[in-house]
């Protein structure tokens, strides 16, 4: 559709085997069901538990091991060979979850259950993402029954398929294959179509990333999710962005490394980010996106939304806050380094965002295309 798909194969091979990773390449695999859970161990996550409000995290019992993300169908990992790691169980490097260790860019490092993954010679080429909440694969349109469900974020290789109508109302179509093995057909109006090369209208991607932001509201909150079922605070942001067609790093202190610093409130737009730290502590741990005016986007798991702790009681989502009321001033006077207190306590505040410039935008385009990029970031 935008690229060939042969060359992609050509270029991705290449760099598999050059200094990137050396003589010896890693084994590469791909996640062959919708979502699987990356964890901090080798233990899965107990079934059908709601974790309260103020718990950060849902360990294995008896154990220590929590949430560390999700990984979505087609997703590429690389294996790490562990011979402590228990079977059943394998040690991978989530590539399209970047992260910063020792200055290096790389993809996160977590644990996956091995039969939610197989082992591949190549990596599957992506030219679309999911932009809905949920997208059915079905075998044809008329087919009331999915053969299956991918979450927000995951990546495909679309081709067109036609147009077909139901009701006297025409959908186009394209047809997808899964890691899974499944084939199907997916709505077109289902994915964002990601084109090489392309300069994009800033303002206009700002303005579709927001949309897309606001059909996320009451998303259930989950240490360590990242789906369209449960998703943390940076999450949020990482999917709406890799919805279209941008990879950023996944965990919030990395996004606020690799994002461009906005100077001043008034320069905010939407889409842009609000991250803080502790006072006492040097890495950002929160952060939310400005969506209009003087409304920002939040996905918390305190219990809470607002500072007077009236707003969204007793709920674990993601919502909408005002400025005045969560960091007690408008937008216009949130600034760099400014200190402010929550419930939690005090903060210190950062600007930044994704969007700076068109070639901010085409280095965060390039590497969702080929993820291997990120090692050059």
């Amino acid at each position: 559709m935008m690229f060939n798909k042969s060359l992609f194969f050509l270029v991705t091979g290449l760099l598999m085997t050059s200094h990137v990773f050396g003589a010896n390449a890693p084994i590469k695999l791909v996640v062959t069901v919708p979502v699987a859970d990356l964890r901090d161990g080798p233990g899965a996550a107990p079934d059908g538990v709601v974790p309260p409000a103020l718990s950060q995290d849902l360990l294995t019992p008896g154990t220590k091991i929590g949430q560390d993300s999700q990984a979505l169908m087609n997703e590429w990992l690389l294996k790490i060979d562990d011979p402590s790691v228990p079977a059943g169980w394998l040690k991978v490097e989530a590539i399209q979850q970047p992260g910063l260790v020792d200055g290096q860019w790389q993809g996160g490092v977590a644990y996956i259950q091995a039969n939610q993954v197989k082992q591949v010679s190549r990596f599957p080429a992506f030219n679309a993402v999911v932009r809905s909440l949920w997208a059915n694969v079905v075998r044809h349109p008329s087919d009331k029954q999915a053969t299956e469900k991918l979450s927000l974020g995951t990546c495909v290789w679309a081709e067109p398929w036609g147009s077909y109508s139901i009701d006297g109302q025409p959908e186009q179509y394209s047809s997808v294959e899964l890691a899974s093995g499944k084939k199907g057909l997916i709505k077109d109006s289902n994915l964002y179509v990601v084109h090489a090369n392309v300069q994009e209208d800033l303002e206009e991607l700002r303005s579709s990333i927001v949309d897309l932001e606001s059909k996320l509201e009451n998303i259930f909150y989950y240490w360590g999710g990242c789906s369209a079922d449960k998703i943390d605070c940076s999450a949020n942001v990482y999917l709406v962005l890799r919805a279209h067609g941008l990879l950023i790093p996944r965990n919030a202190h990395p996004q606020f490394l690799k994002a461009a610093e906005v100077a001043a409130g008034t320069d905010l737009k939407p889409g842009d980010g609000v991250y803080f730290r502790n006072t006492d502590g040097k890495r950002m741990n929160h952060e939310l996106m400005l969506m209009e005016e003087e409304k920002l986007v939040e996905t918390t798991g305190r219990g809470f939304s607002s500072k007077t702790q009236t707003k969204y009681p007793e709920t674990l989502n993601t919502c909408y806050v005002a400025s005045k009321d969560y960091f007690g001033c408008p937008v216009a006077q949130l600034a760099n380094d400014r200190e402010f207190v929550l419930p939690s306590g005090p903060k210190v505040m950062y600007l930044r965002t994704f969007f700076g410039s068109d070639q901010q935008v085409q280095q965060l385009r390039d590497a969702f295309l080929n993820p291997l990029k990120i090692y050059k970031w």
